[in-house]
């Protein structure tokens, strides 16, 4: 009986500290992403993709995120936007694949991914991102239910063919 109760005292010990610290830790400010932050290769929310890395698109549209992110939720295309500058679908769609092609060979360096995961997710954005530039709408696409990288991006990456 006193094992019991010594036992159920360090449980309650440890969960009352566990409880604790992760009230103390707070909430994560906006823009830190914490693991979420990135290629938009995880689940979570991290910054907006629009179908791909935000630096590669925003220099090709010589915008800035937050002026295309606003575009965005005014319900223009990427592809759209890209067409009022000139800049057609084919290039916008090149750049996002050969920026998205370096995001996932840095991953197979680095060990993060295999390359049989790599040709899958590879293939996918060649599917898909031609699409999703002219997505008018934002938030999860082909049925992700909020799993993946915001508005337009590129989620659920840990899925092997």
């Amino acid at each position: 009986m006193k094992k019991l109760i010594v036992v159920s005292a360090v449980v309650a010990a440890l969960a009352a500290t566990m409880v604790g610290t992760a009230l103390a830790a707070g909430p994560t400010p906006p823009g830190t992403g914490g693991a979420c932050e990135g290629t938009g290769m995880g689940a979570g929310r991290p910054r907006v993709m629009w179908a791909g890395l935000p630096d590669a698109v925003a220099q090709l549209l010589g915008m800035d995120a937050e002026s295309i992110r606003a575009e965005r939720l005014s319900g223009k295309s990427l592809a759209a936007i890209a067409a009022e500058k000139g800049i057609t679908k084919e290039t916008l769609v090149t750049t996002i694949v050969d920026a998205k092609h370096e995001a996932v060979a840095a991953a197979v360096q680095a060990g993060t991914t295999t390359q049989r995961q790599a040709d899958f997710m590879l293939q996918q954005m060649e599917t898909r991102i031609p699409l999703r530039v002219e997505r008018a709408t934002t938030g999860p696409a082909f049925g992700q239910a909020g799993v993946g990288s915001g508005a337009g991006g590129m989620g659920r990456w840990s899925a092997t063919p």
